[in-house]
């Protein structure tokens, strides 16, 4: 039998895994290719055991999911597990409690915070190479990246994950270990192919930073670090290599730093929250580098050697300057005519809005989005004057303002507009009936109006925006019932994601959607579900429908049944 027939043959067999251990869930997610292993514990369920063929997976799996299948091992199900995984091209491992993972969390703030004020490290029972150590597929010239978080690994699985010379990207996230100053100090001699580095949540020593100046890390992560100790023979070179440095909420010695900004090839940085004493790195400004893709400077305090920096010709695509201690400092920067014609994307979320800031604002020639959450925007009429990149706004972010129609009426002149976020605005009755007769009615293909009350006209101008695909809303079950009476339906042809913010999930609101003959799906977030709505009302779902996804929802157990009839439809069903 060739090895194509061995794994044909194989691959018949793997949905076996999803039952193999009682106490684990085990399932496979074609779209990020991960093969994840969890225990049935933790408030995750899946009712869509999908056991597709891939050259390409990721181990995921907790600590949780490897003590039991531990308690659970025997040699028959030990060969079982080896001979299914095996069938799989290994290339990624991760493993963190929880399942909660840095690189998968949304916002910076959030994540970053969430490290620097949770210590709880989970020491490790049962180590990853005792139950997959011995699987063929696991091999040195294929395992390309290793994620690690909150763990205090055992001293087997560090020696285990060393074994991976050819490693492409790691990633350690708040963990400690035995000699976990060493591995680091050694981190450029172990893995010499290393192009992706994220150490964070960690005290580092000038050992370990002297030899990344050795590597050819192109993206590297040291946000919510803090350097210890003296800093002593310092390279005085590049990382040539280097690409994106992220230092978000650390505090470096500002000597490691100055050497790594100069680097030609570095595109993005961000120095969000980081502290003031790094900016020690701006004293020579004139010697760094001017032209960036990406730039992160919120949450911080200018000094003037920062604000020395901004006064060059400065050129960034992405701009982010968010939340800063003192407005005068953020009107200096845009007032920078090189980022005029540079920008793209900008966010002043979170800053007090003074008249000057909109005033400068409307210079930007090319901006494609525009973030500003936070604002305070109904208070200032300058907001409703000209852009000059009114022809090239795609994307609006106007959430946690309030503002009247008065105000509304500036989206007019922007004809390109494809995504607008409103939620928490508190939205005056009939505002989207008023926006669903302007020009980006025609072009906005995802709205979010999450936490706000709309009317039942509100809801019937949905149907106004002819393009929507992809729509987050909050419905009152009873205005609902209203806008039903009046008008029979909710008519959105082109709508694929309805995310349902807030909401107690009625059988007329289900009714409704499920009669959306477009939607693929459908996200419940915070709902509240009526009793049976599920099982007492089974109609014939979207033909397009994918999957289901319940997020801080309440439901019952009835509901279970038809969870699994999904399962049976091809549909994927998630409770978080």
């Amino acid at each position: 039998m060739t090895n194509s027939e061995y794994l044909r043959h194989v691959k018949l067999f793997l949905p076996f895994l999803a039952v193999l251990y009682d106490e684990v869930d085990v399932f496979f997610d074609s779209n990020t290719k991960e093969l994840t292993f969890i225990a049935k514990e933790q408030n995750r369920e899946s009712f869509k055991y999908e056991m597709n063929f891939t050259d390409d997976t990721i181990i995921r799996i907790t600590p949780e999911a490897l003590n039991y299948m531990q308690q659970d091992d025997s040699d028959g199900k030990r060969e079982l597990l080896g001979l299914l995984v095996s069938s799989y091209k290994i290339t990624g491992i991760k493993i963190s409690s929880g399942d909660k993972y840095y690189t998968e969390c949304v916002s910076t703030d959030f994540a970053c915070k969430f490290i620097l004020n949770n210590p709880v490290i989970y020491k490790m029972q049962t180590s990853f190479c005792s139950v997959f150590g011995d699987i063929e597929s696991l091999k040195i010239n294929t395992l390309k990246s290793i994620e690690i978080e909150r763990l205090d690994l055992l001293r087997e699985d560090v020696d285990f994950f060393s074994k991976f010379i050819k490693l492409e990207s790691l990633s350690i996230v708040k963990c400690d270990f035995l000699n976990y100053g060493d591995f680091l100090r050694k981190l450029a001699l172990m893995f010499p192919k290393l192009k992706i580095l994220r150490i964070v949540g960690s005290f580092l020593r000038s050992g370990f930073l002297n030899n990344l100046f050795f590597t050819y890390i192109e993206i590297l992560d040291l946000s919510c670090c803090k350097s210890i100790g003296k800093i002593s023979n310092f390279p005085n070179m590049q990382m040539k290599a280097l690409k994106s440095l992220r230092i978000d909420y650390s505090s470096l010695n500002y000597k490691v730093i100055r050497v790594m900004i100069p680097s030609h090839s570095l595109k993005i940085l961000s120095m969000r929250g980081t502290k003031c004493r790094i900016f020690h790195i701006f004293e020579h400004y004139r010697n760094l580098k001017k032209s960036f893709y990406y730039l992160d400077f919120s949450r911080i305090r200018f000094n003037k050697k920062l604000v020395s920096f901004f006064s060059v010709n400065i050129e960034a695509e992405i701009l982010f300057l968010e939340n800063l201690e003192h407005l005068g400092d953020l009107i200096r920067v845009l007032r920078l005519e090189s980022l005029y014609s540079s920008t793209r994307t900008i966010s002043l979320s979170n800053n007090s809005s003074f008249n000057d800031i909109f005033l400068l604002s409307k210079n930007f020639k090319k901006l494609e989005c525009l973030k500003l959450s936070g604002t305070k925007i109904m208070r200032l009429h300058q907001f409703v004057f000209d852009f000059q990149f009114k022809s090239h706004l795609k994307d609006l972010d106007l959430s946690n303002n309030k503002f009247s129609k008065n105000y509304i009426c500036c989206l007019n002149q922007f004809d390109f507009l494809e995504r607008i976020n409103l939620s928490n605005c508190n939205l005056e009755s009939g505002l989207m009936e008023y926006l669903s007769v302007m020009h980006p009615a025609v072009s906005l293909r995802k709205i979010n109006l999450a936490r706000n009350i709309l009317s039942k006209s509100d809801i019937f101008a949905l149907e106004q925006f002819i393009n929507l695909d992809h729509l987050t809303v909050c419905f009152q079950s009873e205005i609902f019932s209203y806008f039903l009476k009046e008008y029979g339906s909710l008519r959105l042809k082109n709508l694929e994601t309805l995310i349902l913010v807030a909401s107690f999930f009625t059988s007329e609101i289900y009714h409704c959607i499920m009669r959306m003959s477009s939607l693929k799906n459908l996200e419940l977030q915070g709902c509240h579900l009526e009793k049976n709505v599920f099982t007492n009302y089974r109609i014939s779902y979207p033909s397009f429908l994918q999957k289901i996804t319940l997020i801080d929802s309440k439901y019952y157990p009835e509901d279970i049944d038809t969870f699994n009839d999904l399962k049976f439809r091809g549909i994927e069903v998630l409770i978080f």
